[in-house]
This record gives C-alpha cells, sequence and structure tokens, in this order.
C-alpha cells in the first residue's frame, strides 16, 4: 500500500495527511486550505492548477465573490510562508485570469518500504521468477540513480534559469545568510501589506546585521528610509542624502536592471525633485518582466497619465490584492478623476489594512473634502490624532482640514516652519500645501507652493483645473498661464513620442 507522505521543495516539506508545511523540520502556522493548495500544486509541478480547478477541489459550496476573496488572501498567506512574490515567484507562478503553477523542483512521496510509490495499479512488487526477483532487487537501485540525476538536473536548472528569483520585489542579489534573507523579505512584508514603515525600515537594519555585505539590504534600507520620511516620520533632508549614498556605495554589486535598486533611485529622484534622472527606460523593462509597476505608475500619475496609470494597479491588485501601497495610489488617481465613491472606497480599505500609515490620511481627508464630507474628514484625523499628532503628515492633512473649515489661526499653528520642510521633502504633499494657502487666502504663497509642485514634476494639469480648493485661483493670469506652460508640454511630450 502506498502511503502519503511528505513532498519536499528547497528547505520545505508539506505533508497532505496531517496539513503540516516545515521548514527546515520547523513547523509553520498555515489555514487548512492554504497547504491544500500547496498539494495539489505540488503534486503536478509545472502543470497549471486553474481557478475553476481549485474552486471545484476546495471551495465546491461557495459562492464566486466569497471563492475568488478566499483564494487570494490563501494564496497570499502560502507565498509569506514560503518567503515568495507573485511578482518575482520561485515556487507559485501566477499565470493571469487562468491559475497557479509550482514552479520549483520536488522531491515527491515514497511508499512505506522506502521506494519510489510506483505509478502502476494492481503490481505488488513481488514475483516468482528468478530472473524477476533479480530485477526487482535491481529497480531500487536503478531508481535511485535515477532519482539522483533528475536531483541533480532540477538543481542545475534552478541554478541557471532561476538565480534571479529569491527576493521580494525585483531583488538579485541574495544573502548567504539564510535569516538574512528572512529578514529581508519579512521587512518588505511589513511595508507592503501592513504598511508599518518604521517597522520594516528596522527589519532591514536586522538583515544588514545579519549579512553587512547584503547589498541589497541596503538598497531596501535606503529606500525605506525616504519612504518612512514621507509618510511624516522625519523632516531631516539628511535622510535623502544619506539614503543616496548608501546606494551609491553598494550600486556596483547589482545589475542595473535590478527591480528594487531601481525604485530606490526612482525614490531619491522624487525627494530632490530630479525627475529627469529616473532610469525610466529600465523602469518600463522592469515593470513589463512582471515587476512591481507602483513606481511607474506612481511616475504616470505624477505626469498627468492617470487612466493608463490606474489601469496598471488595478492589474497589480489584481495578481496581489494585499499590495497595500499600489491600493493607496489608485484611490488618489480615482479622486484626482472626480471618481470620489470609489477613491473612498479604495482609501478607507487602504487604512484599515495598514492603519500605522499616515500618507492614506492626507488623500482620504482630501476624499472626504471633496465629496463634502467634513465631519468624516474630522472624524478620521481625529481617530489618528494619539498616534500622529506629532506625524508630519498628520499635521498637513489637519491644518488642510482646519482651513476648509474657516480655523485659519489653528491651521496655521499647525502648518508650521518644521512642517512645510517636511512637505518639501515629500512630492505627496506639495500641491496640497498649495491648497492649504489658497483656503487660507494666500493666493501668492498657494502659487509658489503650486509653481514650485510643477517644477519638480507634477504636471496634473487636469486635477489643477478641477480642484475646488484652488476656486480662489482661477481668475488670476499666473495660474492659467502655469497650467497653459504645462498643458504645452505635455502635447510636446506626446507629439515627440509619436
Amino acid at each position: 500500500m502506498v502511503t502519503t507522505s511528505s513532498i519536499r521543495f528547497g528547505p520545505f516539506q508539506v505533508c497532505p495527511d496531517t496539513k503540516e508545511l516545515r521548514k527546515n523540520g520547523t513547523r509553520l502556522k498555515l489555514p487548512a486550505q492554504a497547504i491544500d493548495i500547496l498539494v495539489i500544486l505540488a503534486q503536478n509541478p509545472g502543470r497549471v492548477a486553474t481557478r475553476d480547478e481549485l474552486k471545484q477541489t476546495l471551495w465546491p459550496d461557495s459562492s464566486f465573490g466569497d471563492f475568488d476573496h478566499g483564494l487570494n488572501v490563501a494564496v497570499n498567506r502560502l507565498r509569506e510562508a514560503l518567503g515568495d512574490s507573485a511578482d518575482s515567484p520561485r515556487f507559485i507562478e501566477t499565470i493571469p485570469r487562468r491559475g497557479y503553477r509550482f514552479i520549483a523542483p520536488v522531491r515527491m512521496p515514497e511508499s512505506e518500504n522506502g521506494d519510489r510509490a510506483k505509478a502502476t495499479a494492481g503490481l505488488d512488487g513481488r514475483s516468482s521468477k528468478p530472473e524477476e526477483r533479480k530485477n526487482a532487487r535491481m529497480f531500487p537501485v536503478w531508481t535511485a540513480v535515477t532519482l539522483a540525476l533528475a536531483a541533480f538536473a532540477g538543481v542545475i536548472w534552478w541554478a541557471l534559469l532561476r538565480p534571479q528569483q529569491t527576493l521580494l520585489d525585483g531583488s538579485t542579489q541574495i544573502s548567504a545568510n539564510h535569516e538574512a534573507n528572512d529578514q529581508f523579505n519579512l521587512a518588505f512584508h511589513f511595508i507592503d501589506a501592513e504598511n508599518n514603515i518604521p517597522l520594516a525600515r528596522k527589519t532591514s537594519e536586522r538583515a544588514i546585521a545579519l549579512d553587512p555585505n547584503f547589498a541589497s539590504a541596503h538598497v531596501q534600507h535606503a529606500l525605506f528610509s525616504i519612504i518612512e520620511l514621507w509618510a511624516g516620520y522625519s523632516n531631516d533632508p539628511s535622510v535623502v542624502l544619506r539614503s543616496e549614498q548608501e546606494i551609491h556605495e553598494v550600486e556596483p554589486k547589482l545589475p542595473d536592471s535590478d527591480g528594487l535598486l531601481l525604485a530606490a533611485k526612482t525614490a531619491v529622484c522624487l525627494a530632490q525633485g530630479r525627475l529627469d534622472r529616473i532610469p525610466v527606460t529600465k523602469l518600463e523593462d522592469f515593470t513589463r518582466r512582471g515587476g512591481d509597476p507602483t513606481w511607474l505608475a506612481t511616475l504616470r500619475m505624477l505626469s498627468g497619465q492617470t487612466d493608463e496609470a490606474i489601469a496598471m494597479l488595478r492589474d497589480s491588485l489584481d495578481r496581489n490584492p494585499m499590495h497595500n501601497p499600489a491600493r493607496m495610489f489608485m484611490g488618489e488617481m480615482l479622486r484626482t478623476k472626480g471618481d470620489t465613491v470609489n477613491a473612498i472606497h479604495a482609501l478607507e480599505r487602504t487604512i484599515q489594512q495598514g492603519p500605522r500609515h499616515a500618507t492614506p490620511l492626507i488623500y482620504l481627508t482630501l476624499a472626504y473634502l471633496d465629496d463634502s464630507k467634513t465631519d468624516q474628514a474630522e472624524a478620521l484625523l481625529l481617530s489618528a490624532r494619539p498616534e500622529f499628532e506629532k506625524n508630519f503628515a498628520w499635521r498637513c492633512a489637519w491644518a488642510i482640514l482646519l482651513a476648509a473649515e474657516g480655523k485659519h489661526s489653528e491651521a496655521a499653528a499647525f502648518m508650521d516652519e518644521e512642517t512645510l520642510k517636511f512637505a518639501r521633502l515629500t512630492w505627496t504633499v506639495w500641491s496640497p500645501i498649495a491648497e492649504f494657502y489658497a483656503l487660507q487666502g494666500d493666493r501668492d504663497k498657494a502659487m509658489e507652493w503650486l509653481q514650485f509642485a510643477v517644477q519638480r514634476g507634477d504636471e496634473r494639469a487636469f486635477y489643477f483645473r478641477r480642484n475646488p480648493r484652488f476656486a480662489s485661483l482661477r481668475g488670476d493670469s499666473r495660474f492659467q498661464l502655469l497650467l497653459e506652460d504645462v498643458e504645452s508640454r505635455r502635447a510636446a511630450f506626446r507629439s515627440d513620442a509619436q
């Protein structure tokens, strides 16, 4: 009788009978349905398991919506446990609109006597003829040789064809220290799924402490330090300079197509207002190869190509529904397009998943104001005040709300020089600061900040024209000339591109 023993791949083994997943012998906690999905995929490596097949096997009585949500959650939990990524898969590959495929070499279950499980039903492995008994004794030997050769070929295939798919987010340099790699991937989980940016940055530092020569971890740390600044935890310009230096020191160790390196360079250029230095072509190539499109979508948004950017982020969320930065920026883009209802839904969902992130507080505050829901904006910010009162992003949002309510003196007290120091480094609030001054009735300051935003790459002229908080600027010739210049420049760019 053939038993169903553990299926092994890499450092992992999964036991279908006990529904256990172990890594180097240590049991990992996973829901039973996630284990079932892994078993189905790992028992059929290289074959696509369709979503319909998984539904019939694991969710036969559920509605489509319940199944779709349940499957996405289960696969995401499974990938987290495996340290895997939809963008750069080592084990589970997403086949868009079809299903999933297991792509790693596996060692299949064995029978109770230690031999390979027989594939032909009805054979009991015994024979009464001497020749057949001799052949039977030799069978395990040849089987072992065959399996050894297959395993060796699998290792060679893995080493040659998939060397760049062992870390999350397009990173290509792994550490020899497995725990450093785990901390690196965990840091991405904290920032992408939970939006706990300080914890993500600290976890990245743990990876560096475990392996000081881990180039990808240094790039990750530089990137997360800038994102932490943008999220309102700092207003120190030296953060950008130190991050740029950290990237520069390890850049020679990485290929210029490294996805994480491209993201970090983009972040530095955004903080410096030097969008002309962003390696856009390489970023486009990385995105076409299946990399995280959030950075490219951000650049498209700033250039006024909002529809294209939204489509990119929708596709990303279809592949990874837990990628919260993509949802946050999609919500902001929908807001600037005037789709307030869906914007509010996306941003509320963003904050539900990642409540320790101040940037969506700004976007959702603006969305509520766009929809004349001042009370909801106030309730949102008051609920976050105990944790974020000293956070510069929260202070920006609170000052804008106070200005919208006509509380100009209180608003000015929160939009102090330290908060403005933060704003000059943070592209997400350049135009909202202009909105703040427009609401305060200071048109000169409003124009100064709007010009600052445009000079640094924010060319969303369509949004500036329809923004209700810029109503007081529409009769200002400086406002009209600035937007006409942006629109002329974008038209020339489109013409050249054609």
